[in-house]
């Protein structure tokens, strides 16, 4: 197989994890170096994982060997790197948001269309073993047909928790940047993109947003904050199902998901863990008599052989031996970062369409534009852009 060199612009606190991943996870990905206007950071990531440093984005751009630019740089710049590296016929991975409106995100797309490249982002968690798994229950009608789901996204008191948070370079978390980007924008596409994925393009959303501590102290430092830090929506499909998700960074952490089916519930407590465990409940049949409900509800044993208990999904890929035994077990979340970029070798390689297509990634950031723009315009929001849907696949997988 071809190898593809990726260059990473941005060496900010989510760079190391990028740079693990791709070095570790993806022969196939040979990362050439890094690019940082701030000389410290870049010289600390290109010590510790042997790279070499690029002076500029112009320098990126001049290079041949570049196959692929990997955008971390801090959101408001997304869309001015991503457009040089397009108009360079460089592909481009972003972080997060790929652009700060709709009307960025699809010129994008369509400069990627001109030039013939491609352009993908984060979030890549619909690629992870949990969603494809939970993807594959819903395919298999594990719990009936799904009517409605609840999400959340709360990631704490970040407030109070933030100086606590360095990467493994002792690189701080950028917390003024993320309370002006907002909760929303940062974190709601980790399960936007599944459920798009699961039930195809949205109808409308209900959405609802405010900013509930605009004034945040962090590390002696008095911030005003005018961007969300709670959001909560409604999102009815166009095939029917509605899902309530929930995004704060004042609520306690809780990432919890509900597949709530006619005859059953599937669950995750986690999106951000590739491997989180996935389980199923059936509801109970009301042909049971009802002294036998009572009595399954109290008695362990007999809910289990009524087969009413929760039972544990099999990934629809397990951990190697190796990697269970000697990867970090003290590890919260197994997140891949990577894996959207693999993905992009392999169908550039293969010659063949990205997993992730350009108008699914632009009717995802539509939704979270929608439930973020929802404080300064309180009312239901009808979508303008749509995708085909399509299937649950495993393919990226089969090369790693």
């Amino acid at each position: 197989m071809m190898n593809k060199n990726v260059v990473i612009i941005g060496c900010g606190y989510i760079s190391h994890q990028y740079m693990n991943a791709i070095i570790h996870n993806y022969s196939y990905l040979n990362l050439l170096g890094v690019c940082d206007k701030n000389q410290v950071r870049a010289k600390k990531h290109a010590k510790y994982f042997k790279l070499d440093i690029y002076s500029d984005l112009s320098e990126i751009l001049t290079d041949k060997r570049v196959d692929i630019v990997i955008n971390l740089t801090e959101p408001e710049n997304h869309y001015a790197i991503t457009k040089a590296c397009l108009e360079a016929g460089k592909h481009v991975y972003s972080e997060k948001p790929i652009a700060m409106n709709l009307d960025e995100v699809t010129d994008l797309f369509n400069i990627a269309s001109k030039h013939k490249v491609q352009l993908s982002g984060s979030p890549c968690t619909i690629l992870s073993e949990t969603a494809q798994t939970i993807w594959q229950g819903i395919k298999e009608n594990r719990v009936g047909t799904v009517k409605l789901v609840y999400a959340e996204i709360d990631e704490g008191p970040l407030h109070v928790l933030t100086p606590m948070i360095k990467n493994k370079l002792g690189i701080d978390w950028p917390y003024e940047n993320e309370f002006n980007t907002g909760c929303t924008f940062e974190h709601a596409a980790y399960y936007i993109s599944w459920f798009c994925a699961f039930f195809g393009p949205v109808k409308r959303i209900t959405p609802f947003s405010t900013v509930l501590l605009p004034e945040k102290e962090v590390e002696n430092k008095k911030l005003h904050i005018t961007t969300p830090d709670f959001s909560c929506a409604c999102i009815e499909f166009v095939s029917g199902e509605v899902v309530r998700l929930t995004n704060s960074i004042l609520a306690p952490f809780n990432h919890k998901l509900s597949i709530i089916g006619d005859r059953g519930v599937i669950t995750t407590n986690e999106c951000w863990n590739y491997y989180a465990p996935c389980y199923y409940q059936k509801y109970i049949d009301k042909s049971a008599g009802k002294y036998l409900k009572a009595f399954s509800k109290r008695i362990k044993l007999l809910s289990w052989l009524m087969g009413l208990t929760s039972k544990k999904m099999k990934l629809v890929r397990q951990k190697s031996l190796k990697s269970r035994v000697f990867s970090n077990p003290l590890r919260i979340f197994e997140h891949d970062f990577a894996r959207g970029i693999a993905e992009m070798a392999l169908s550039l390689t293969h010659e063949r369409d990205n997993f992730l297509s350009p108008d699914y990634i632009i009717h995802v950031n539509e939704i979270v534009f929608a439930i973020q723009d929802a404080m300064n315009a309180q009312s239901v929001y009808q979508m303008k852009t749509t995708f085909q849907p399509f299937d649950a696949k495993h393919f990226i997988w089969d090369e790693e």
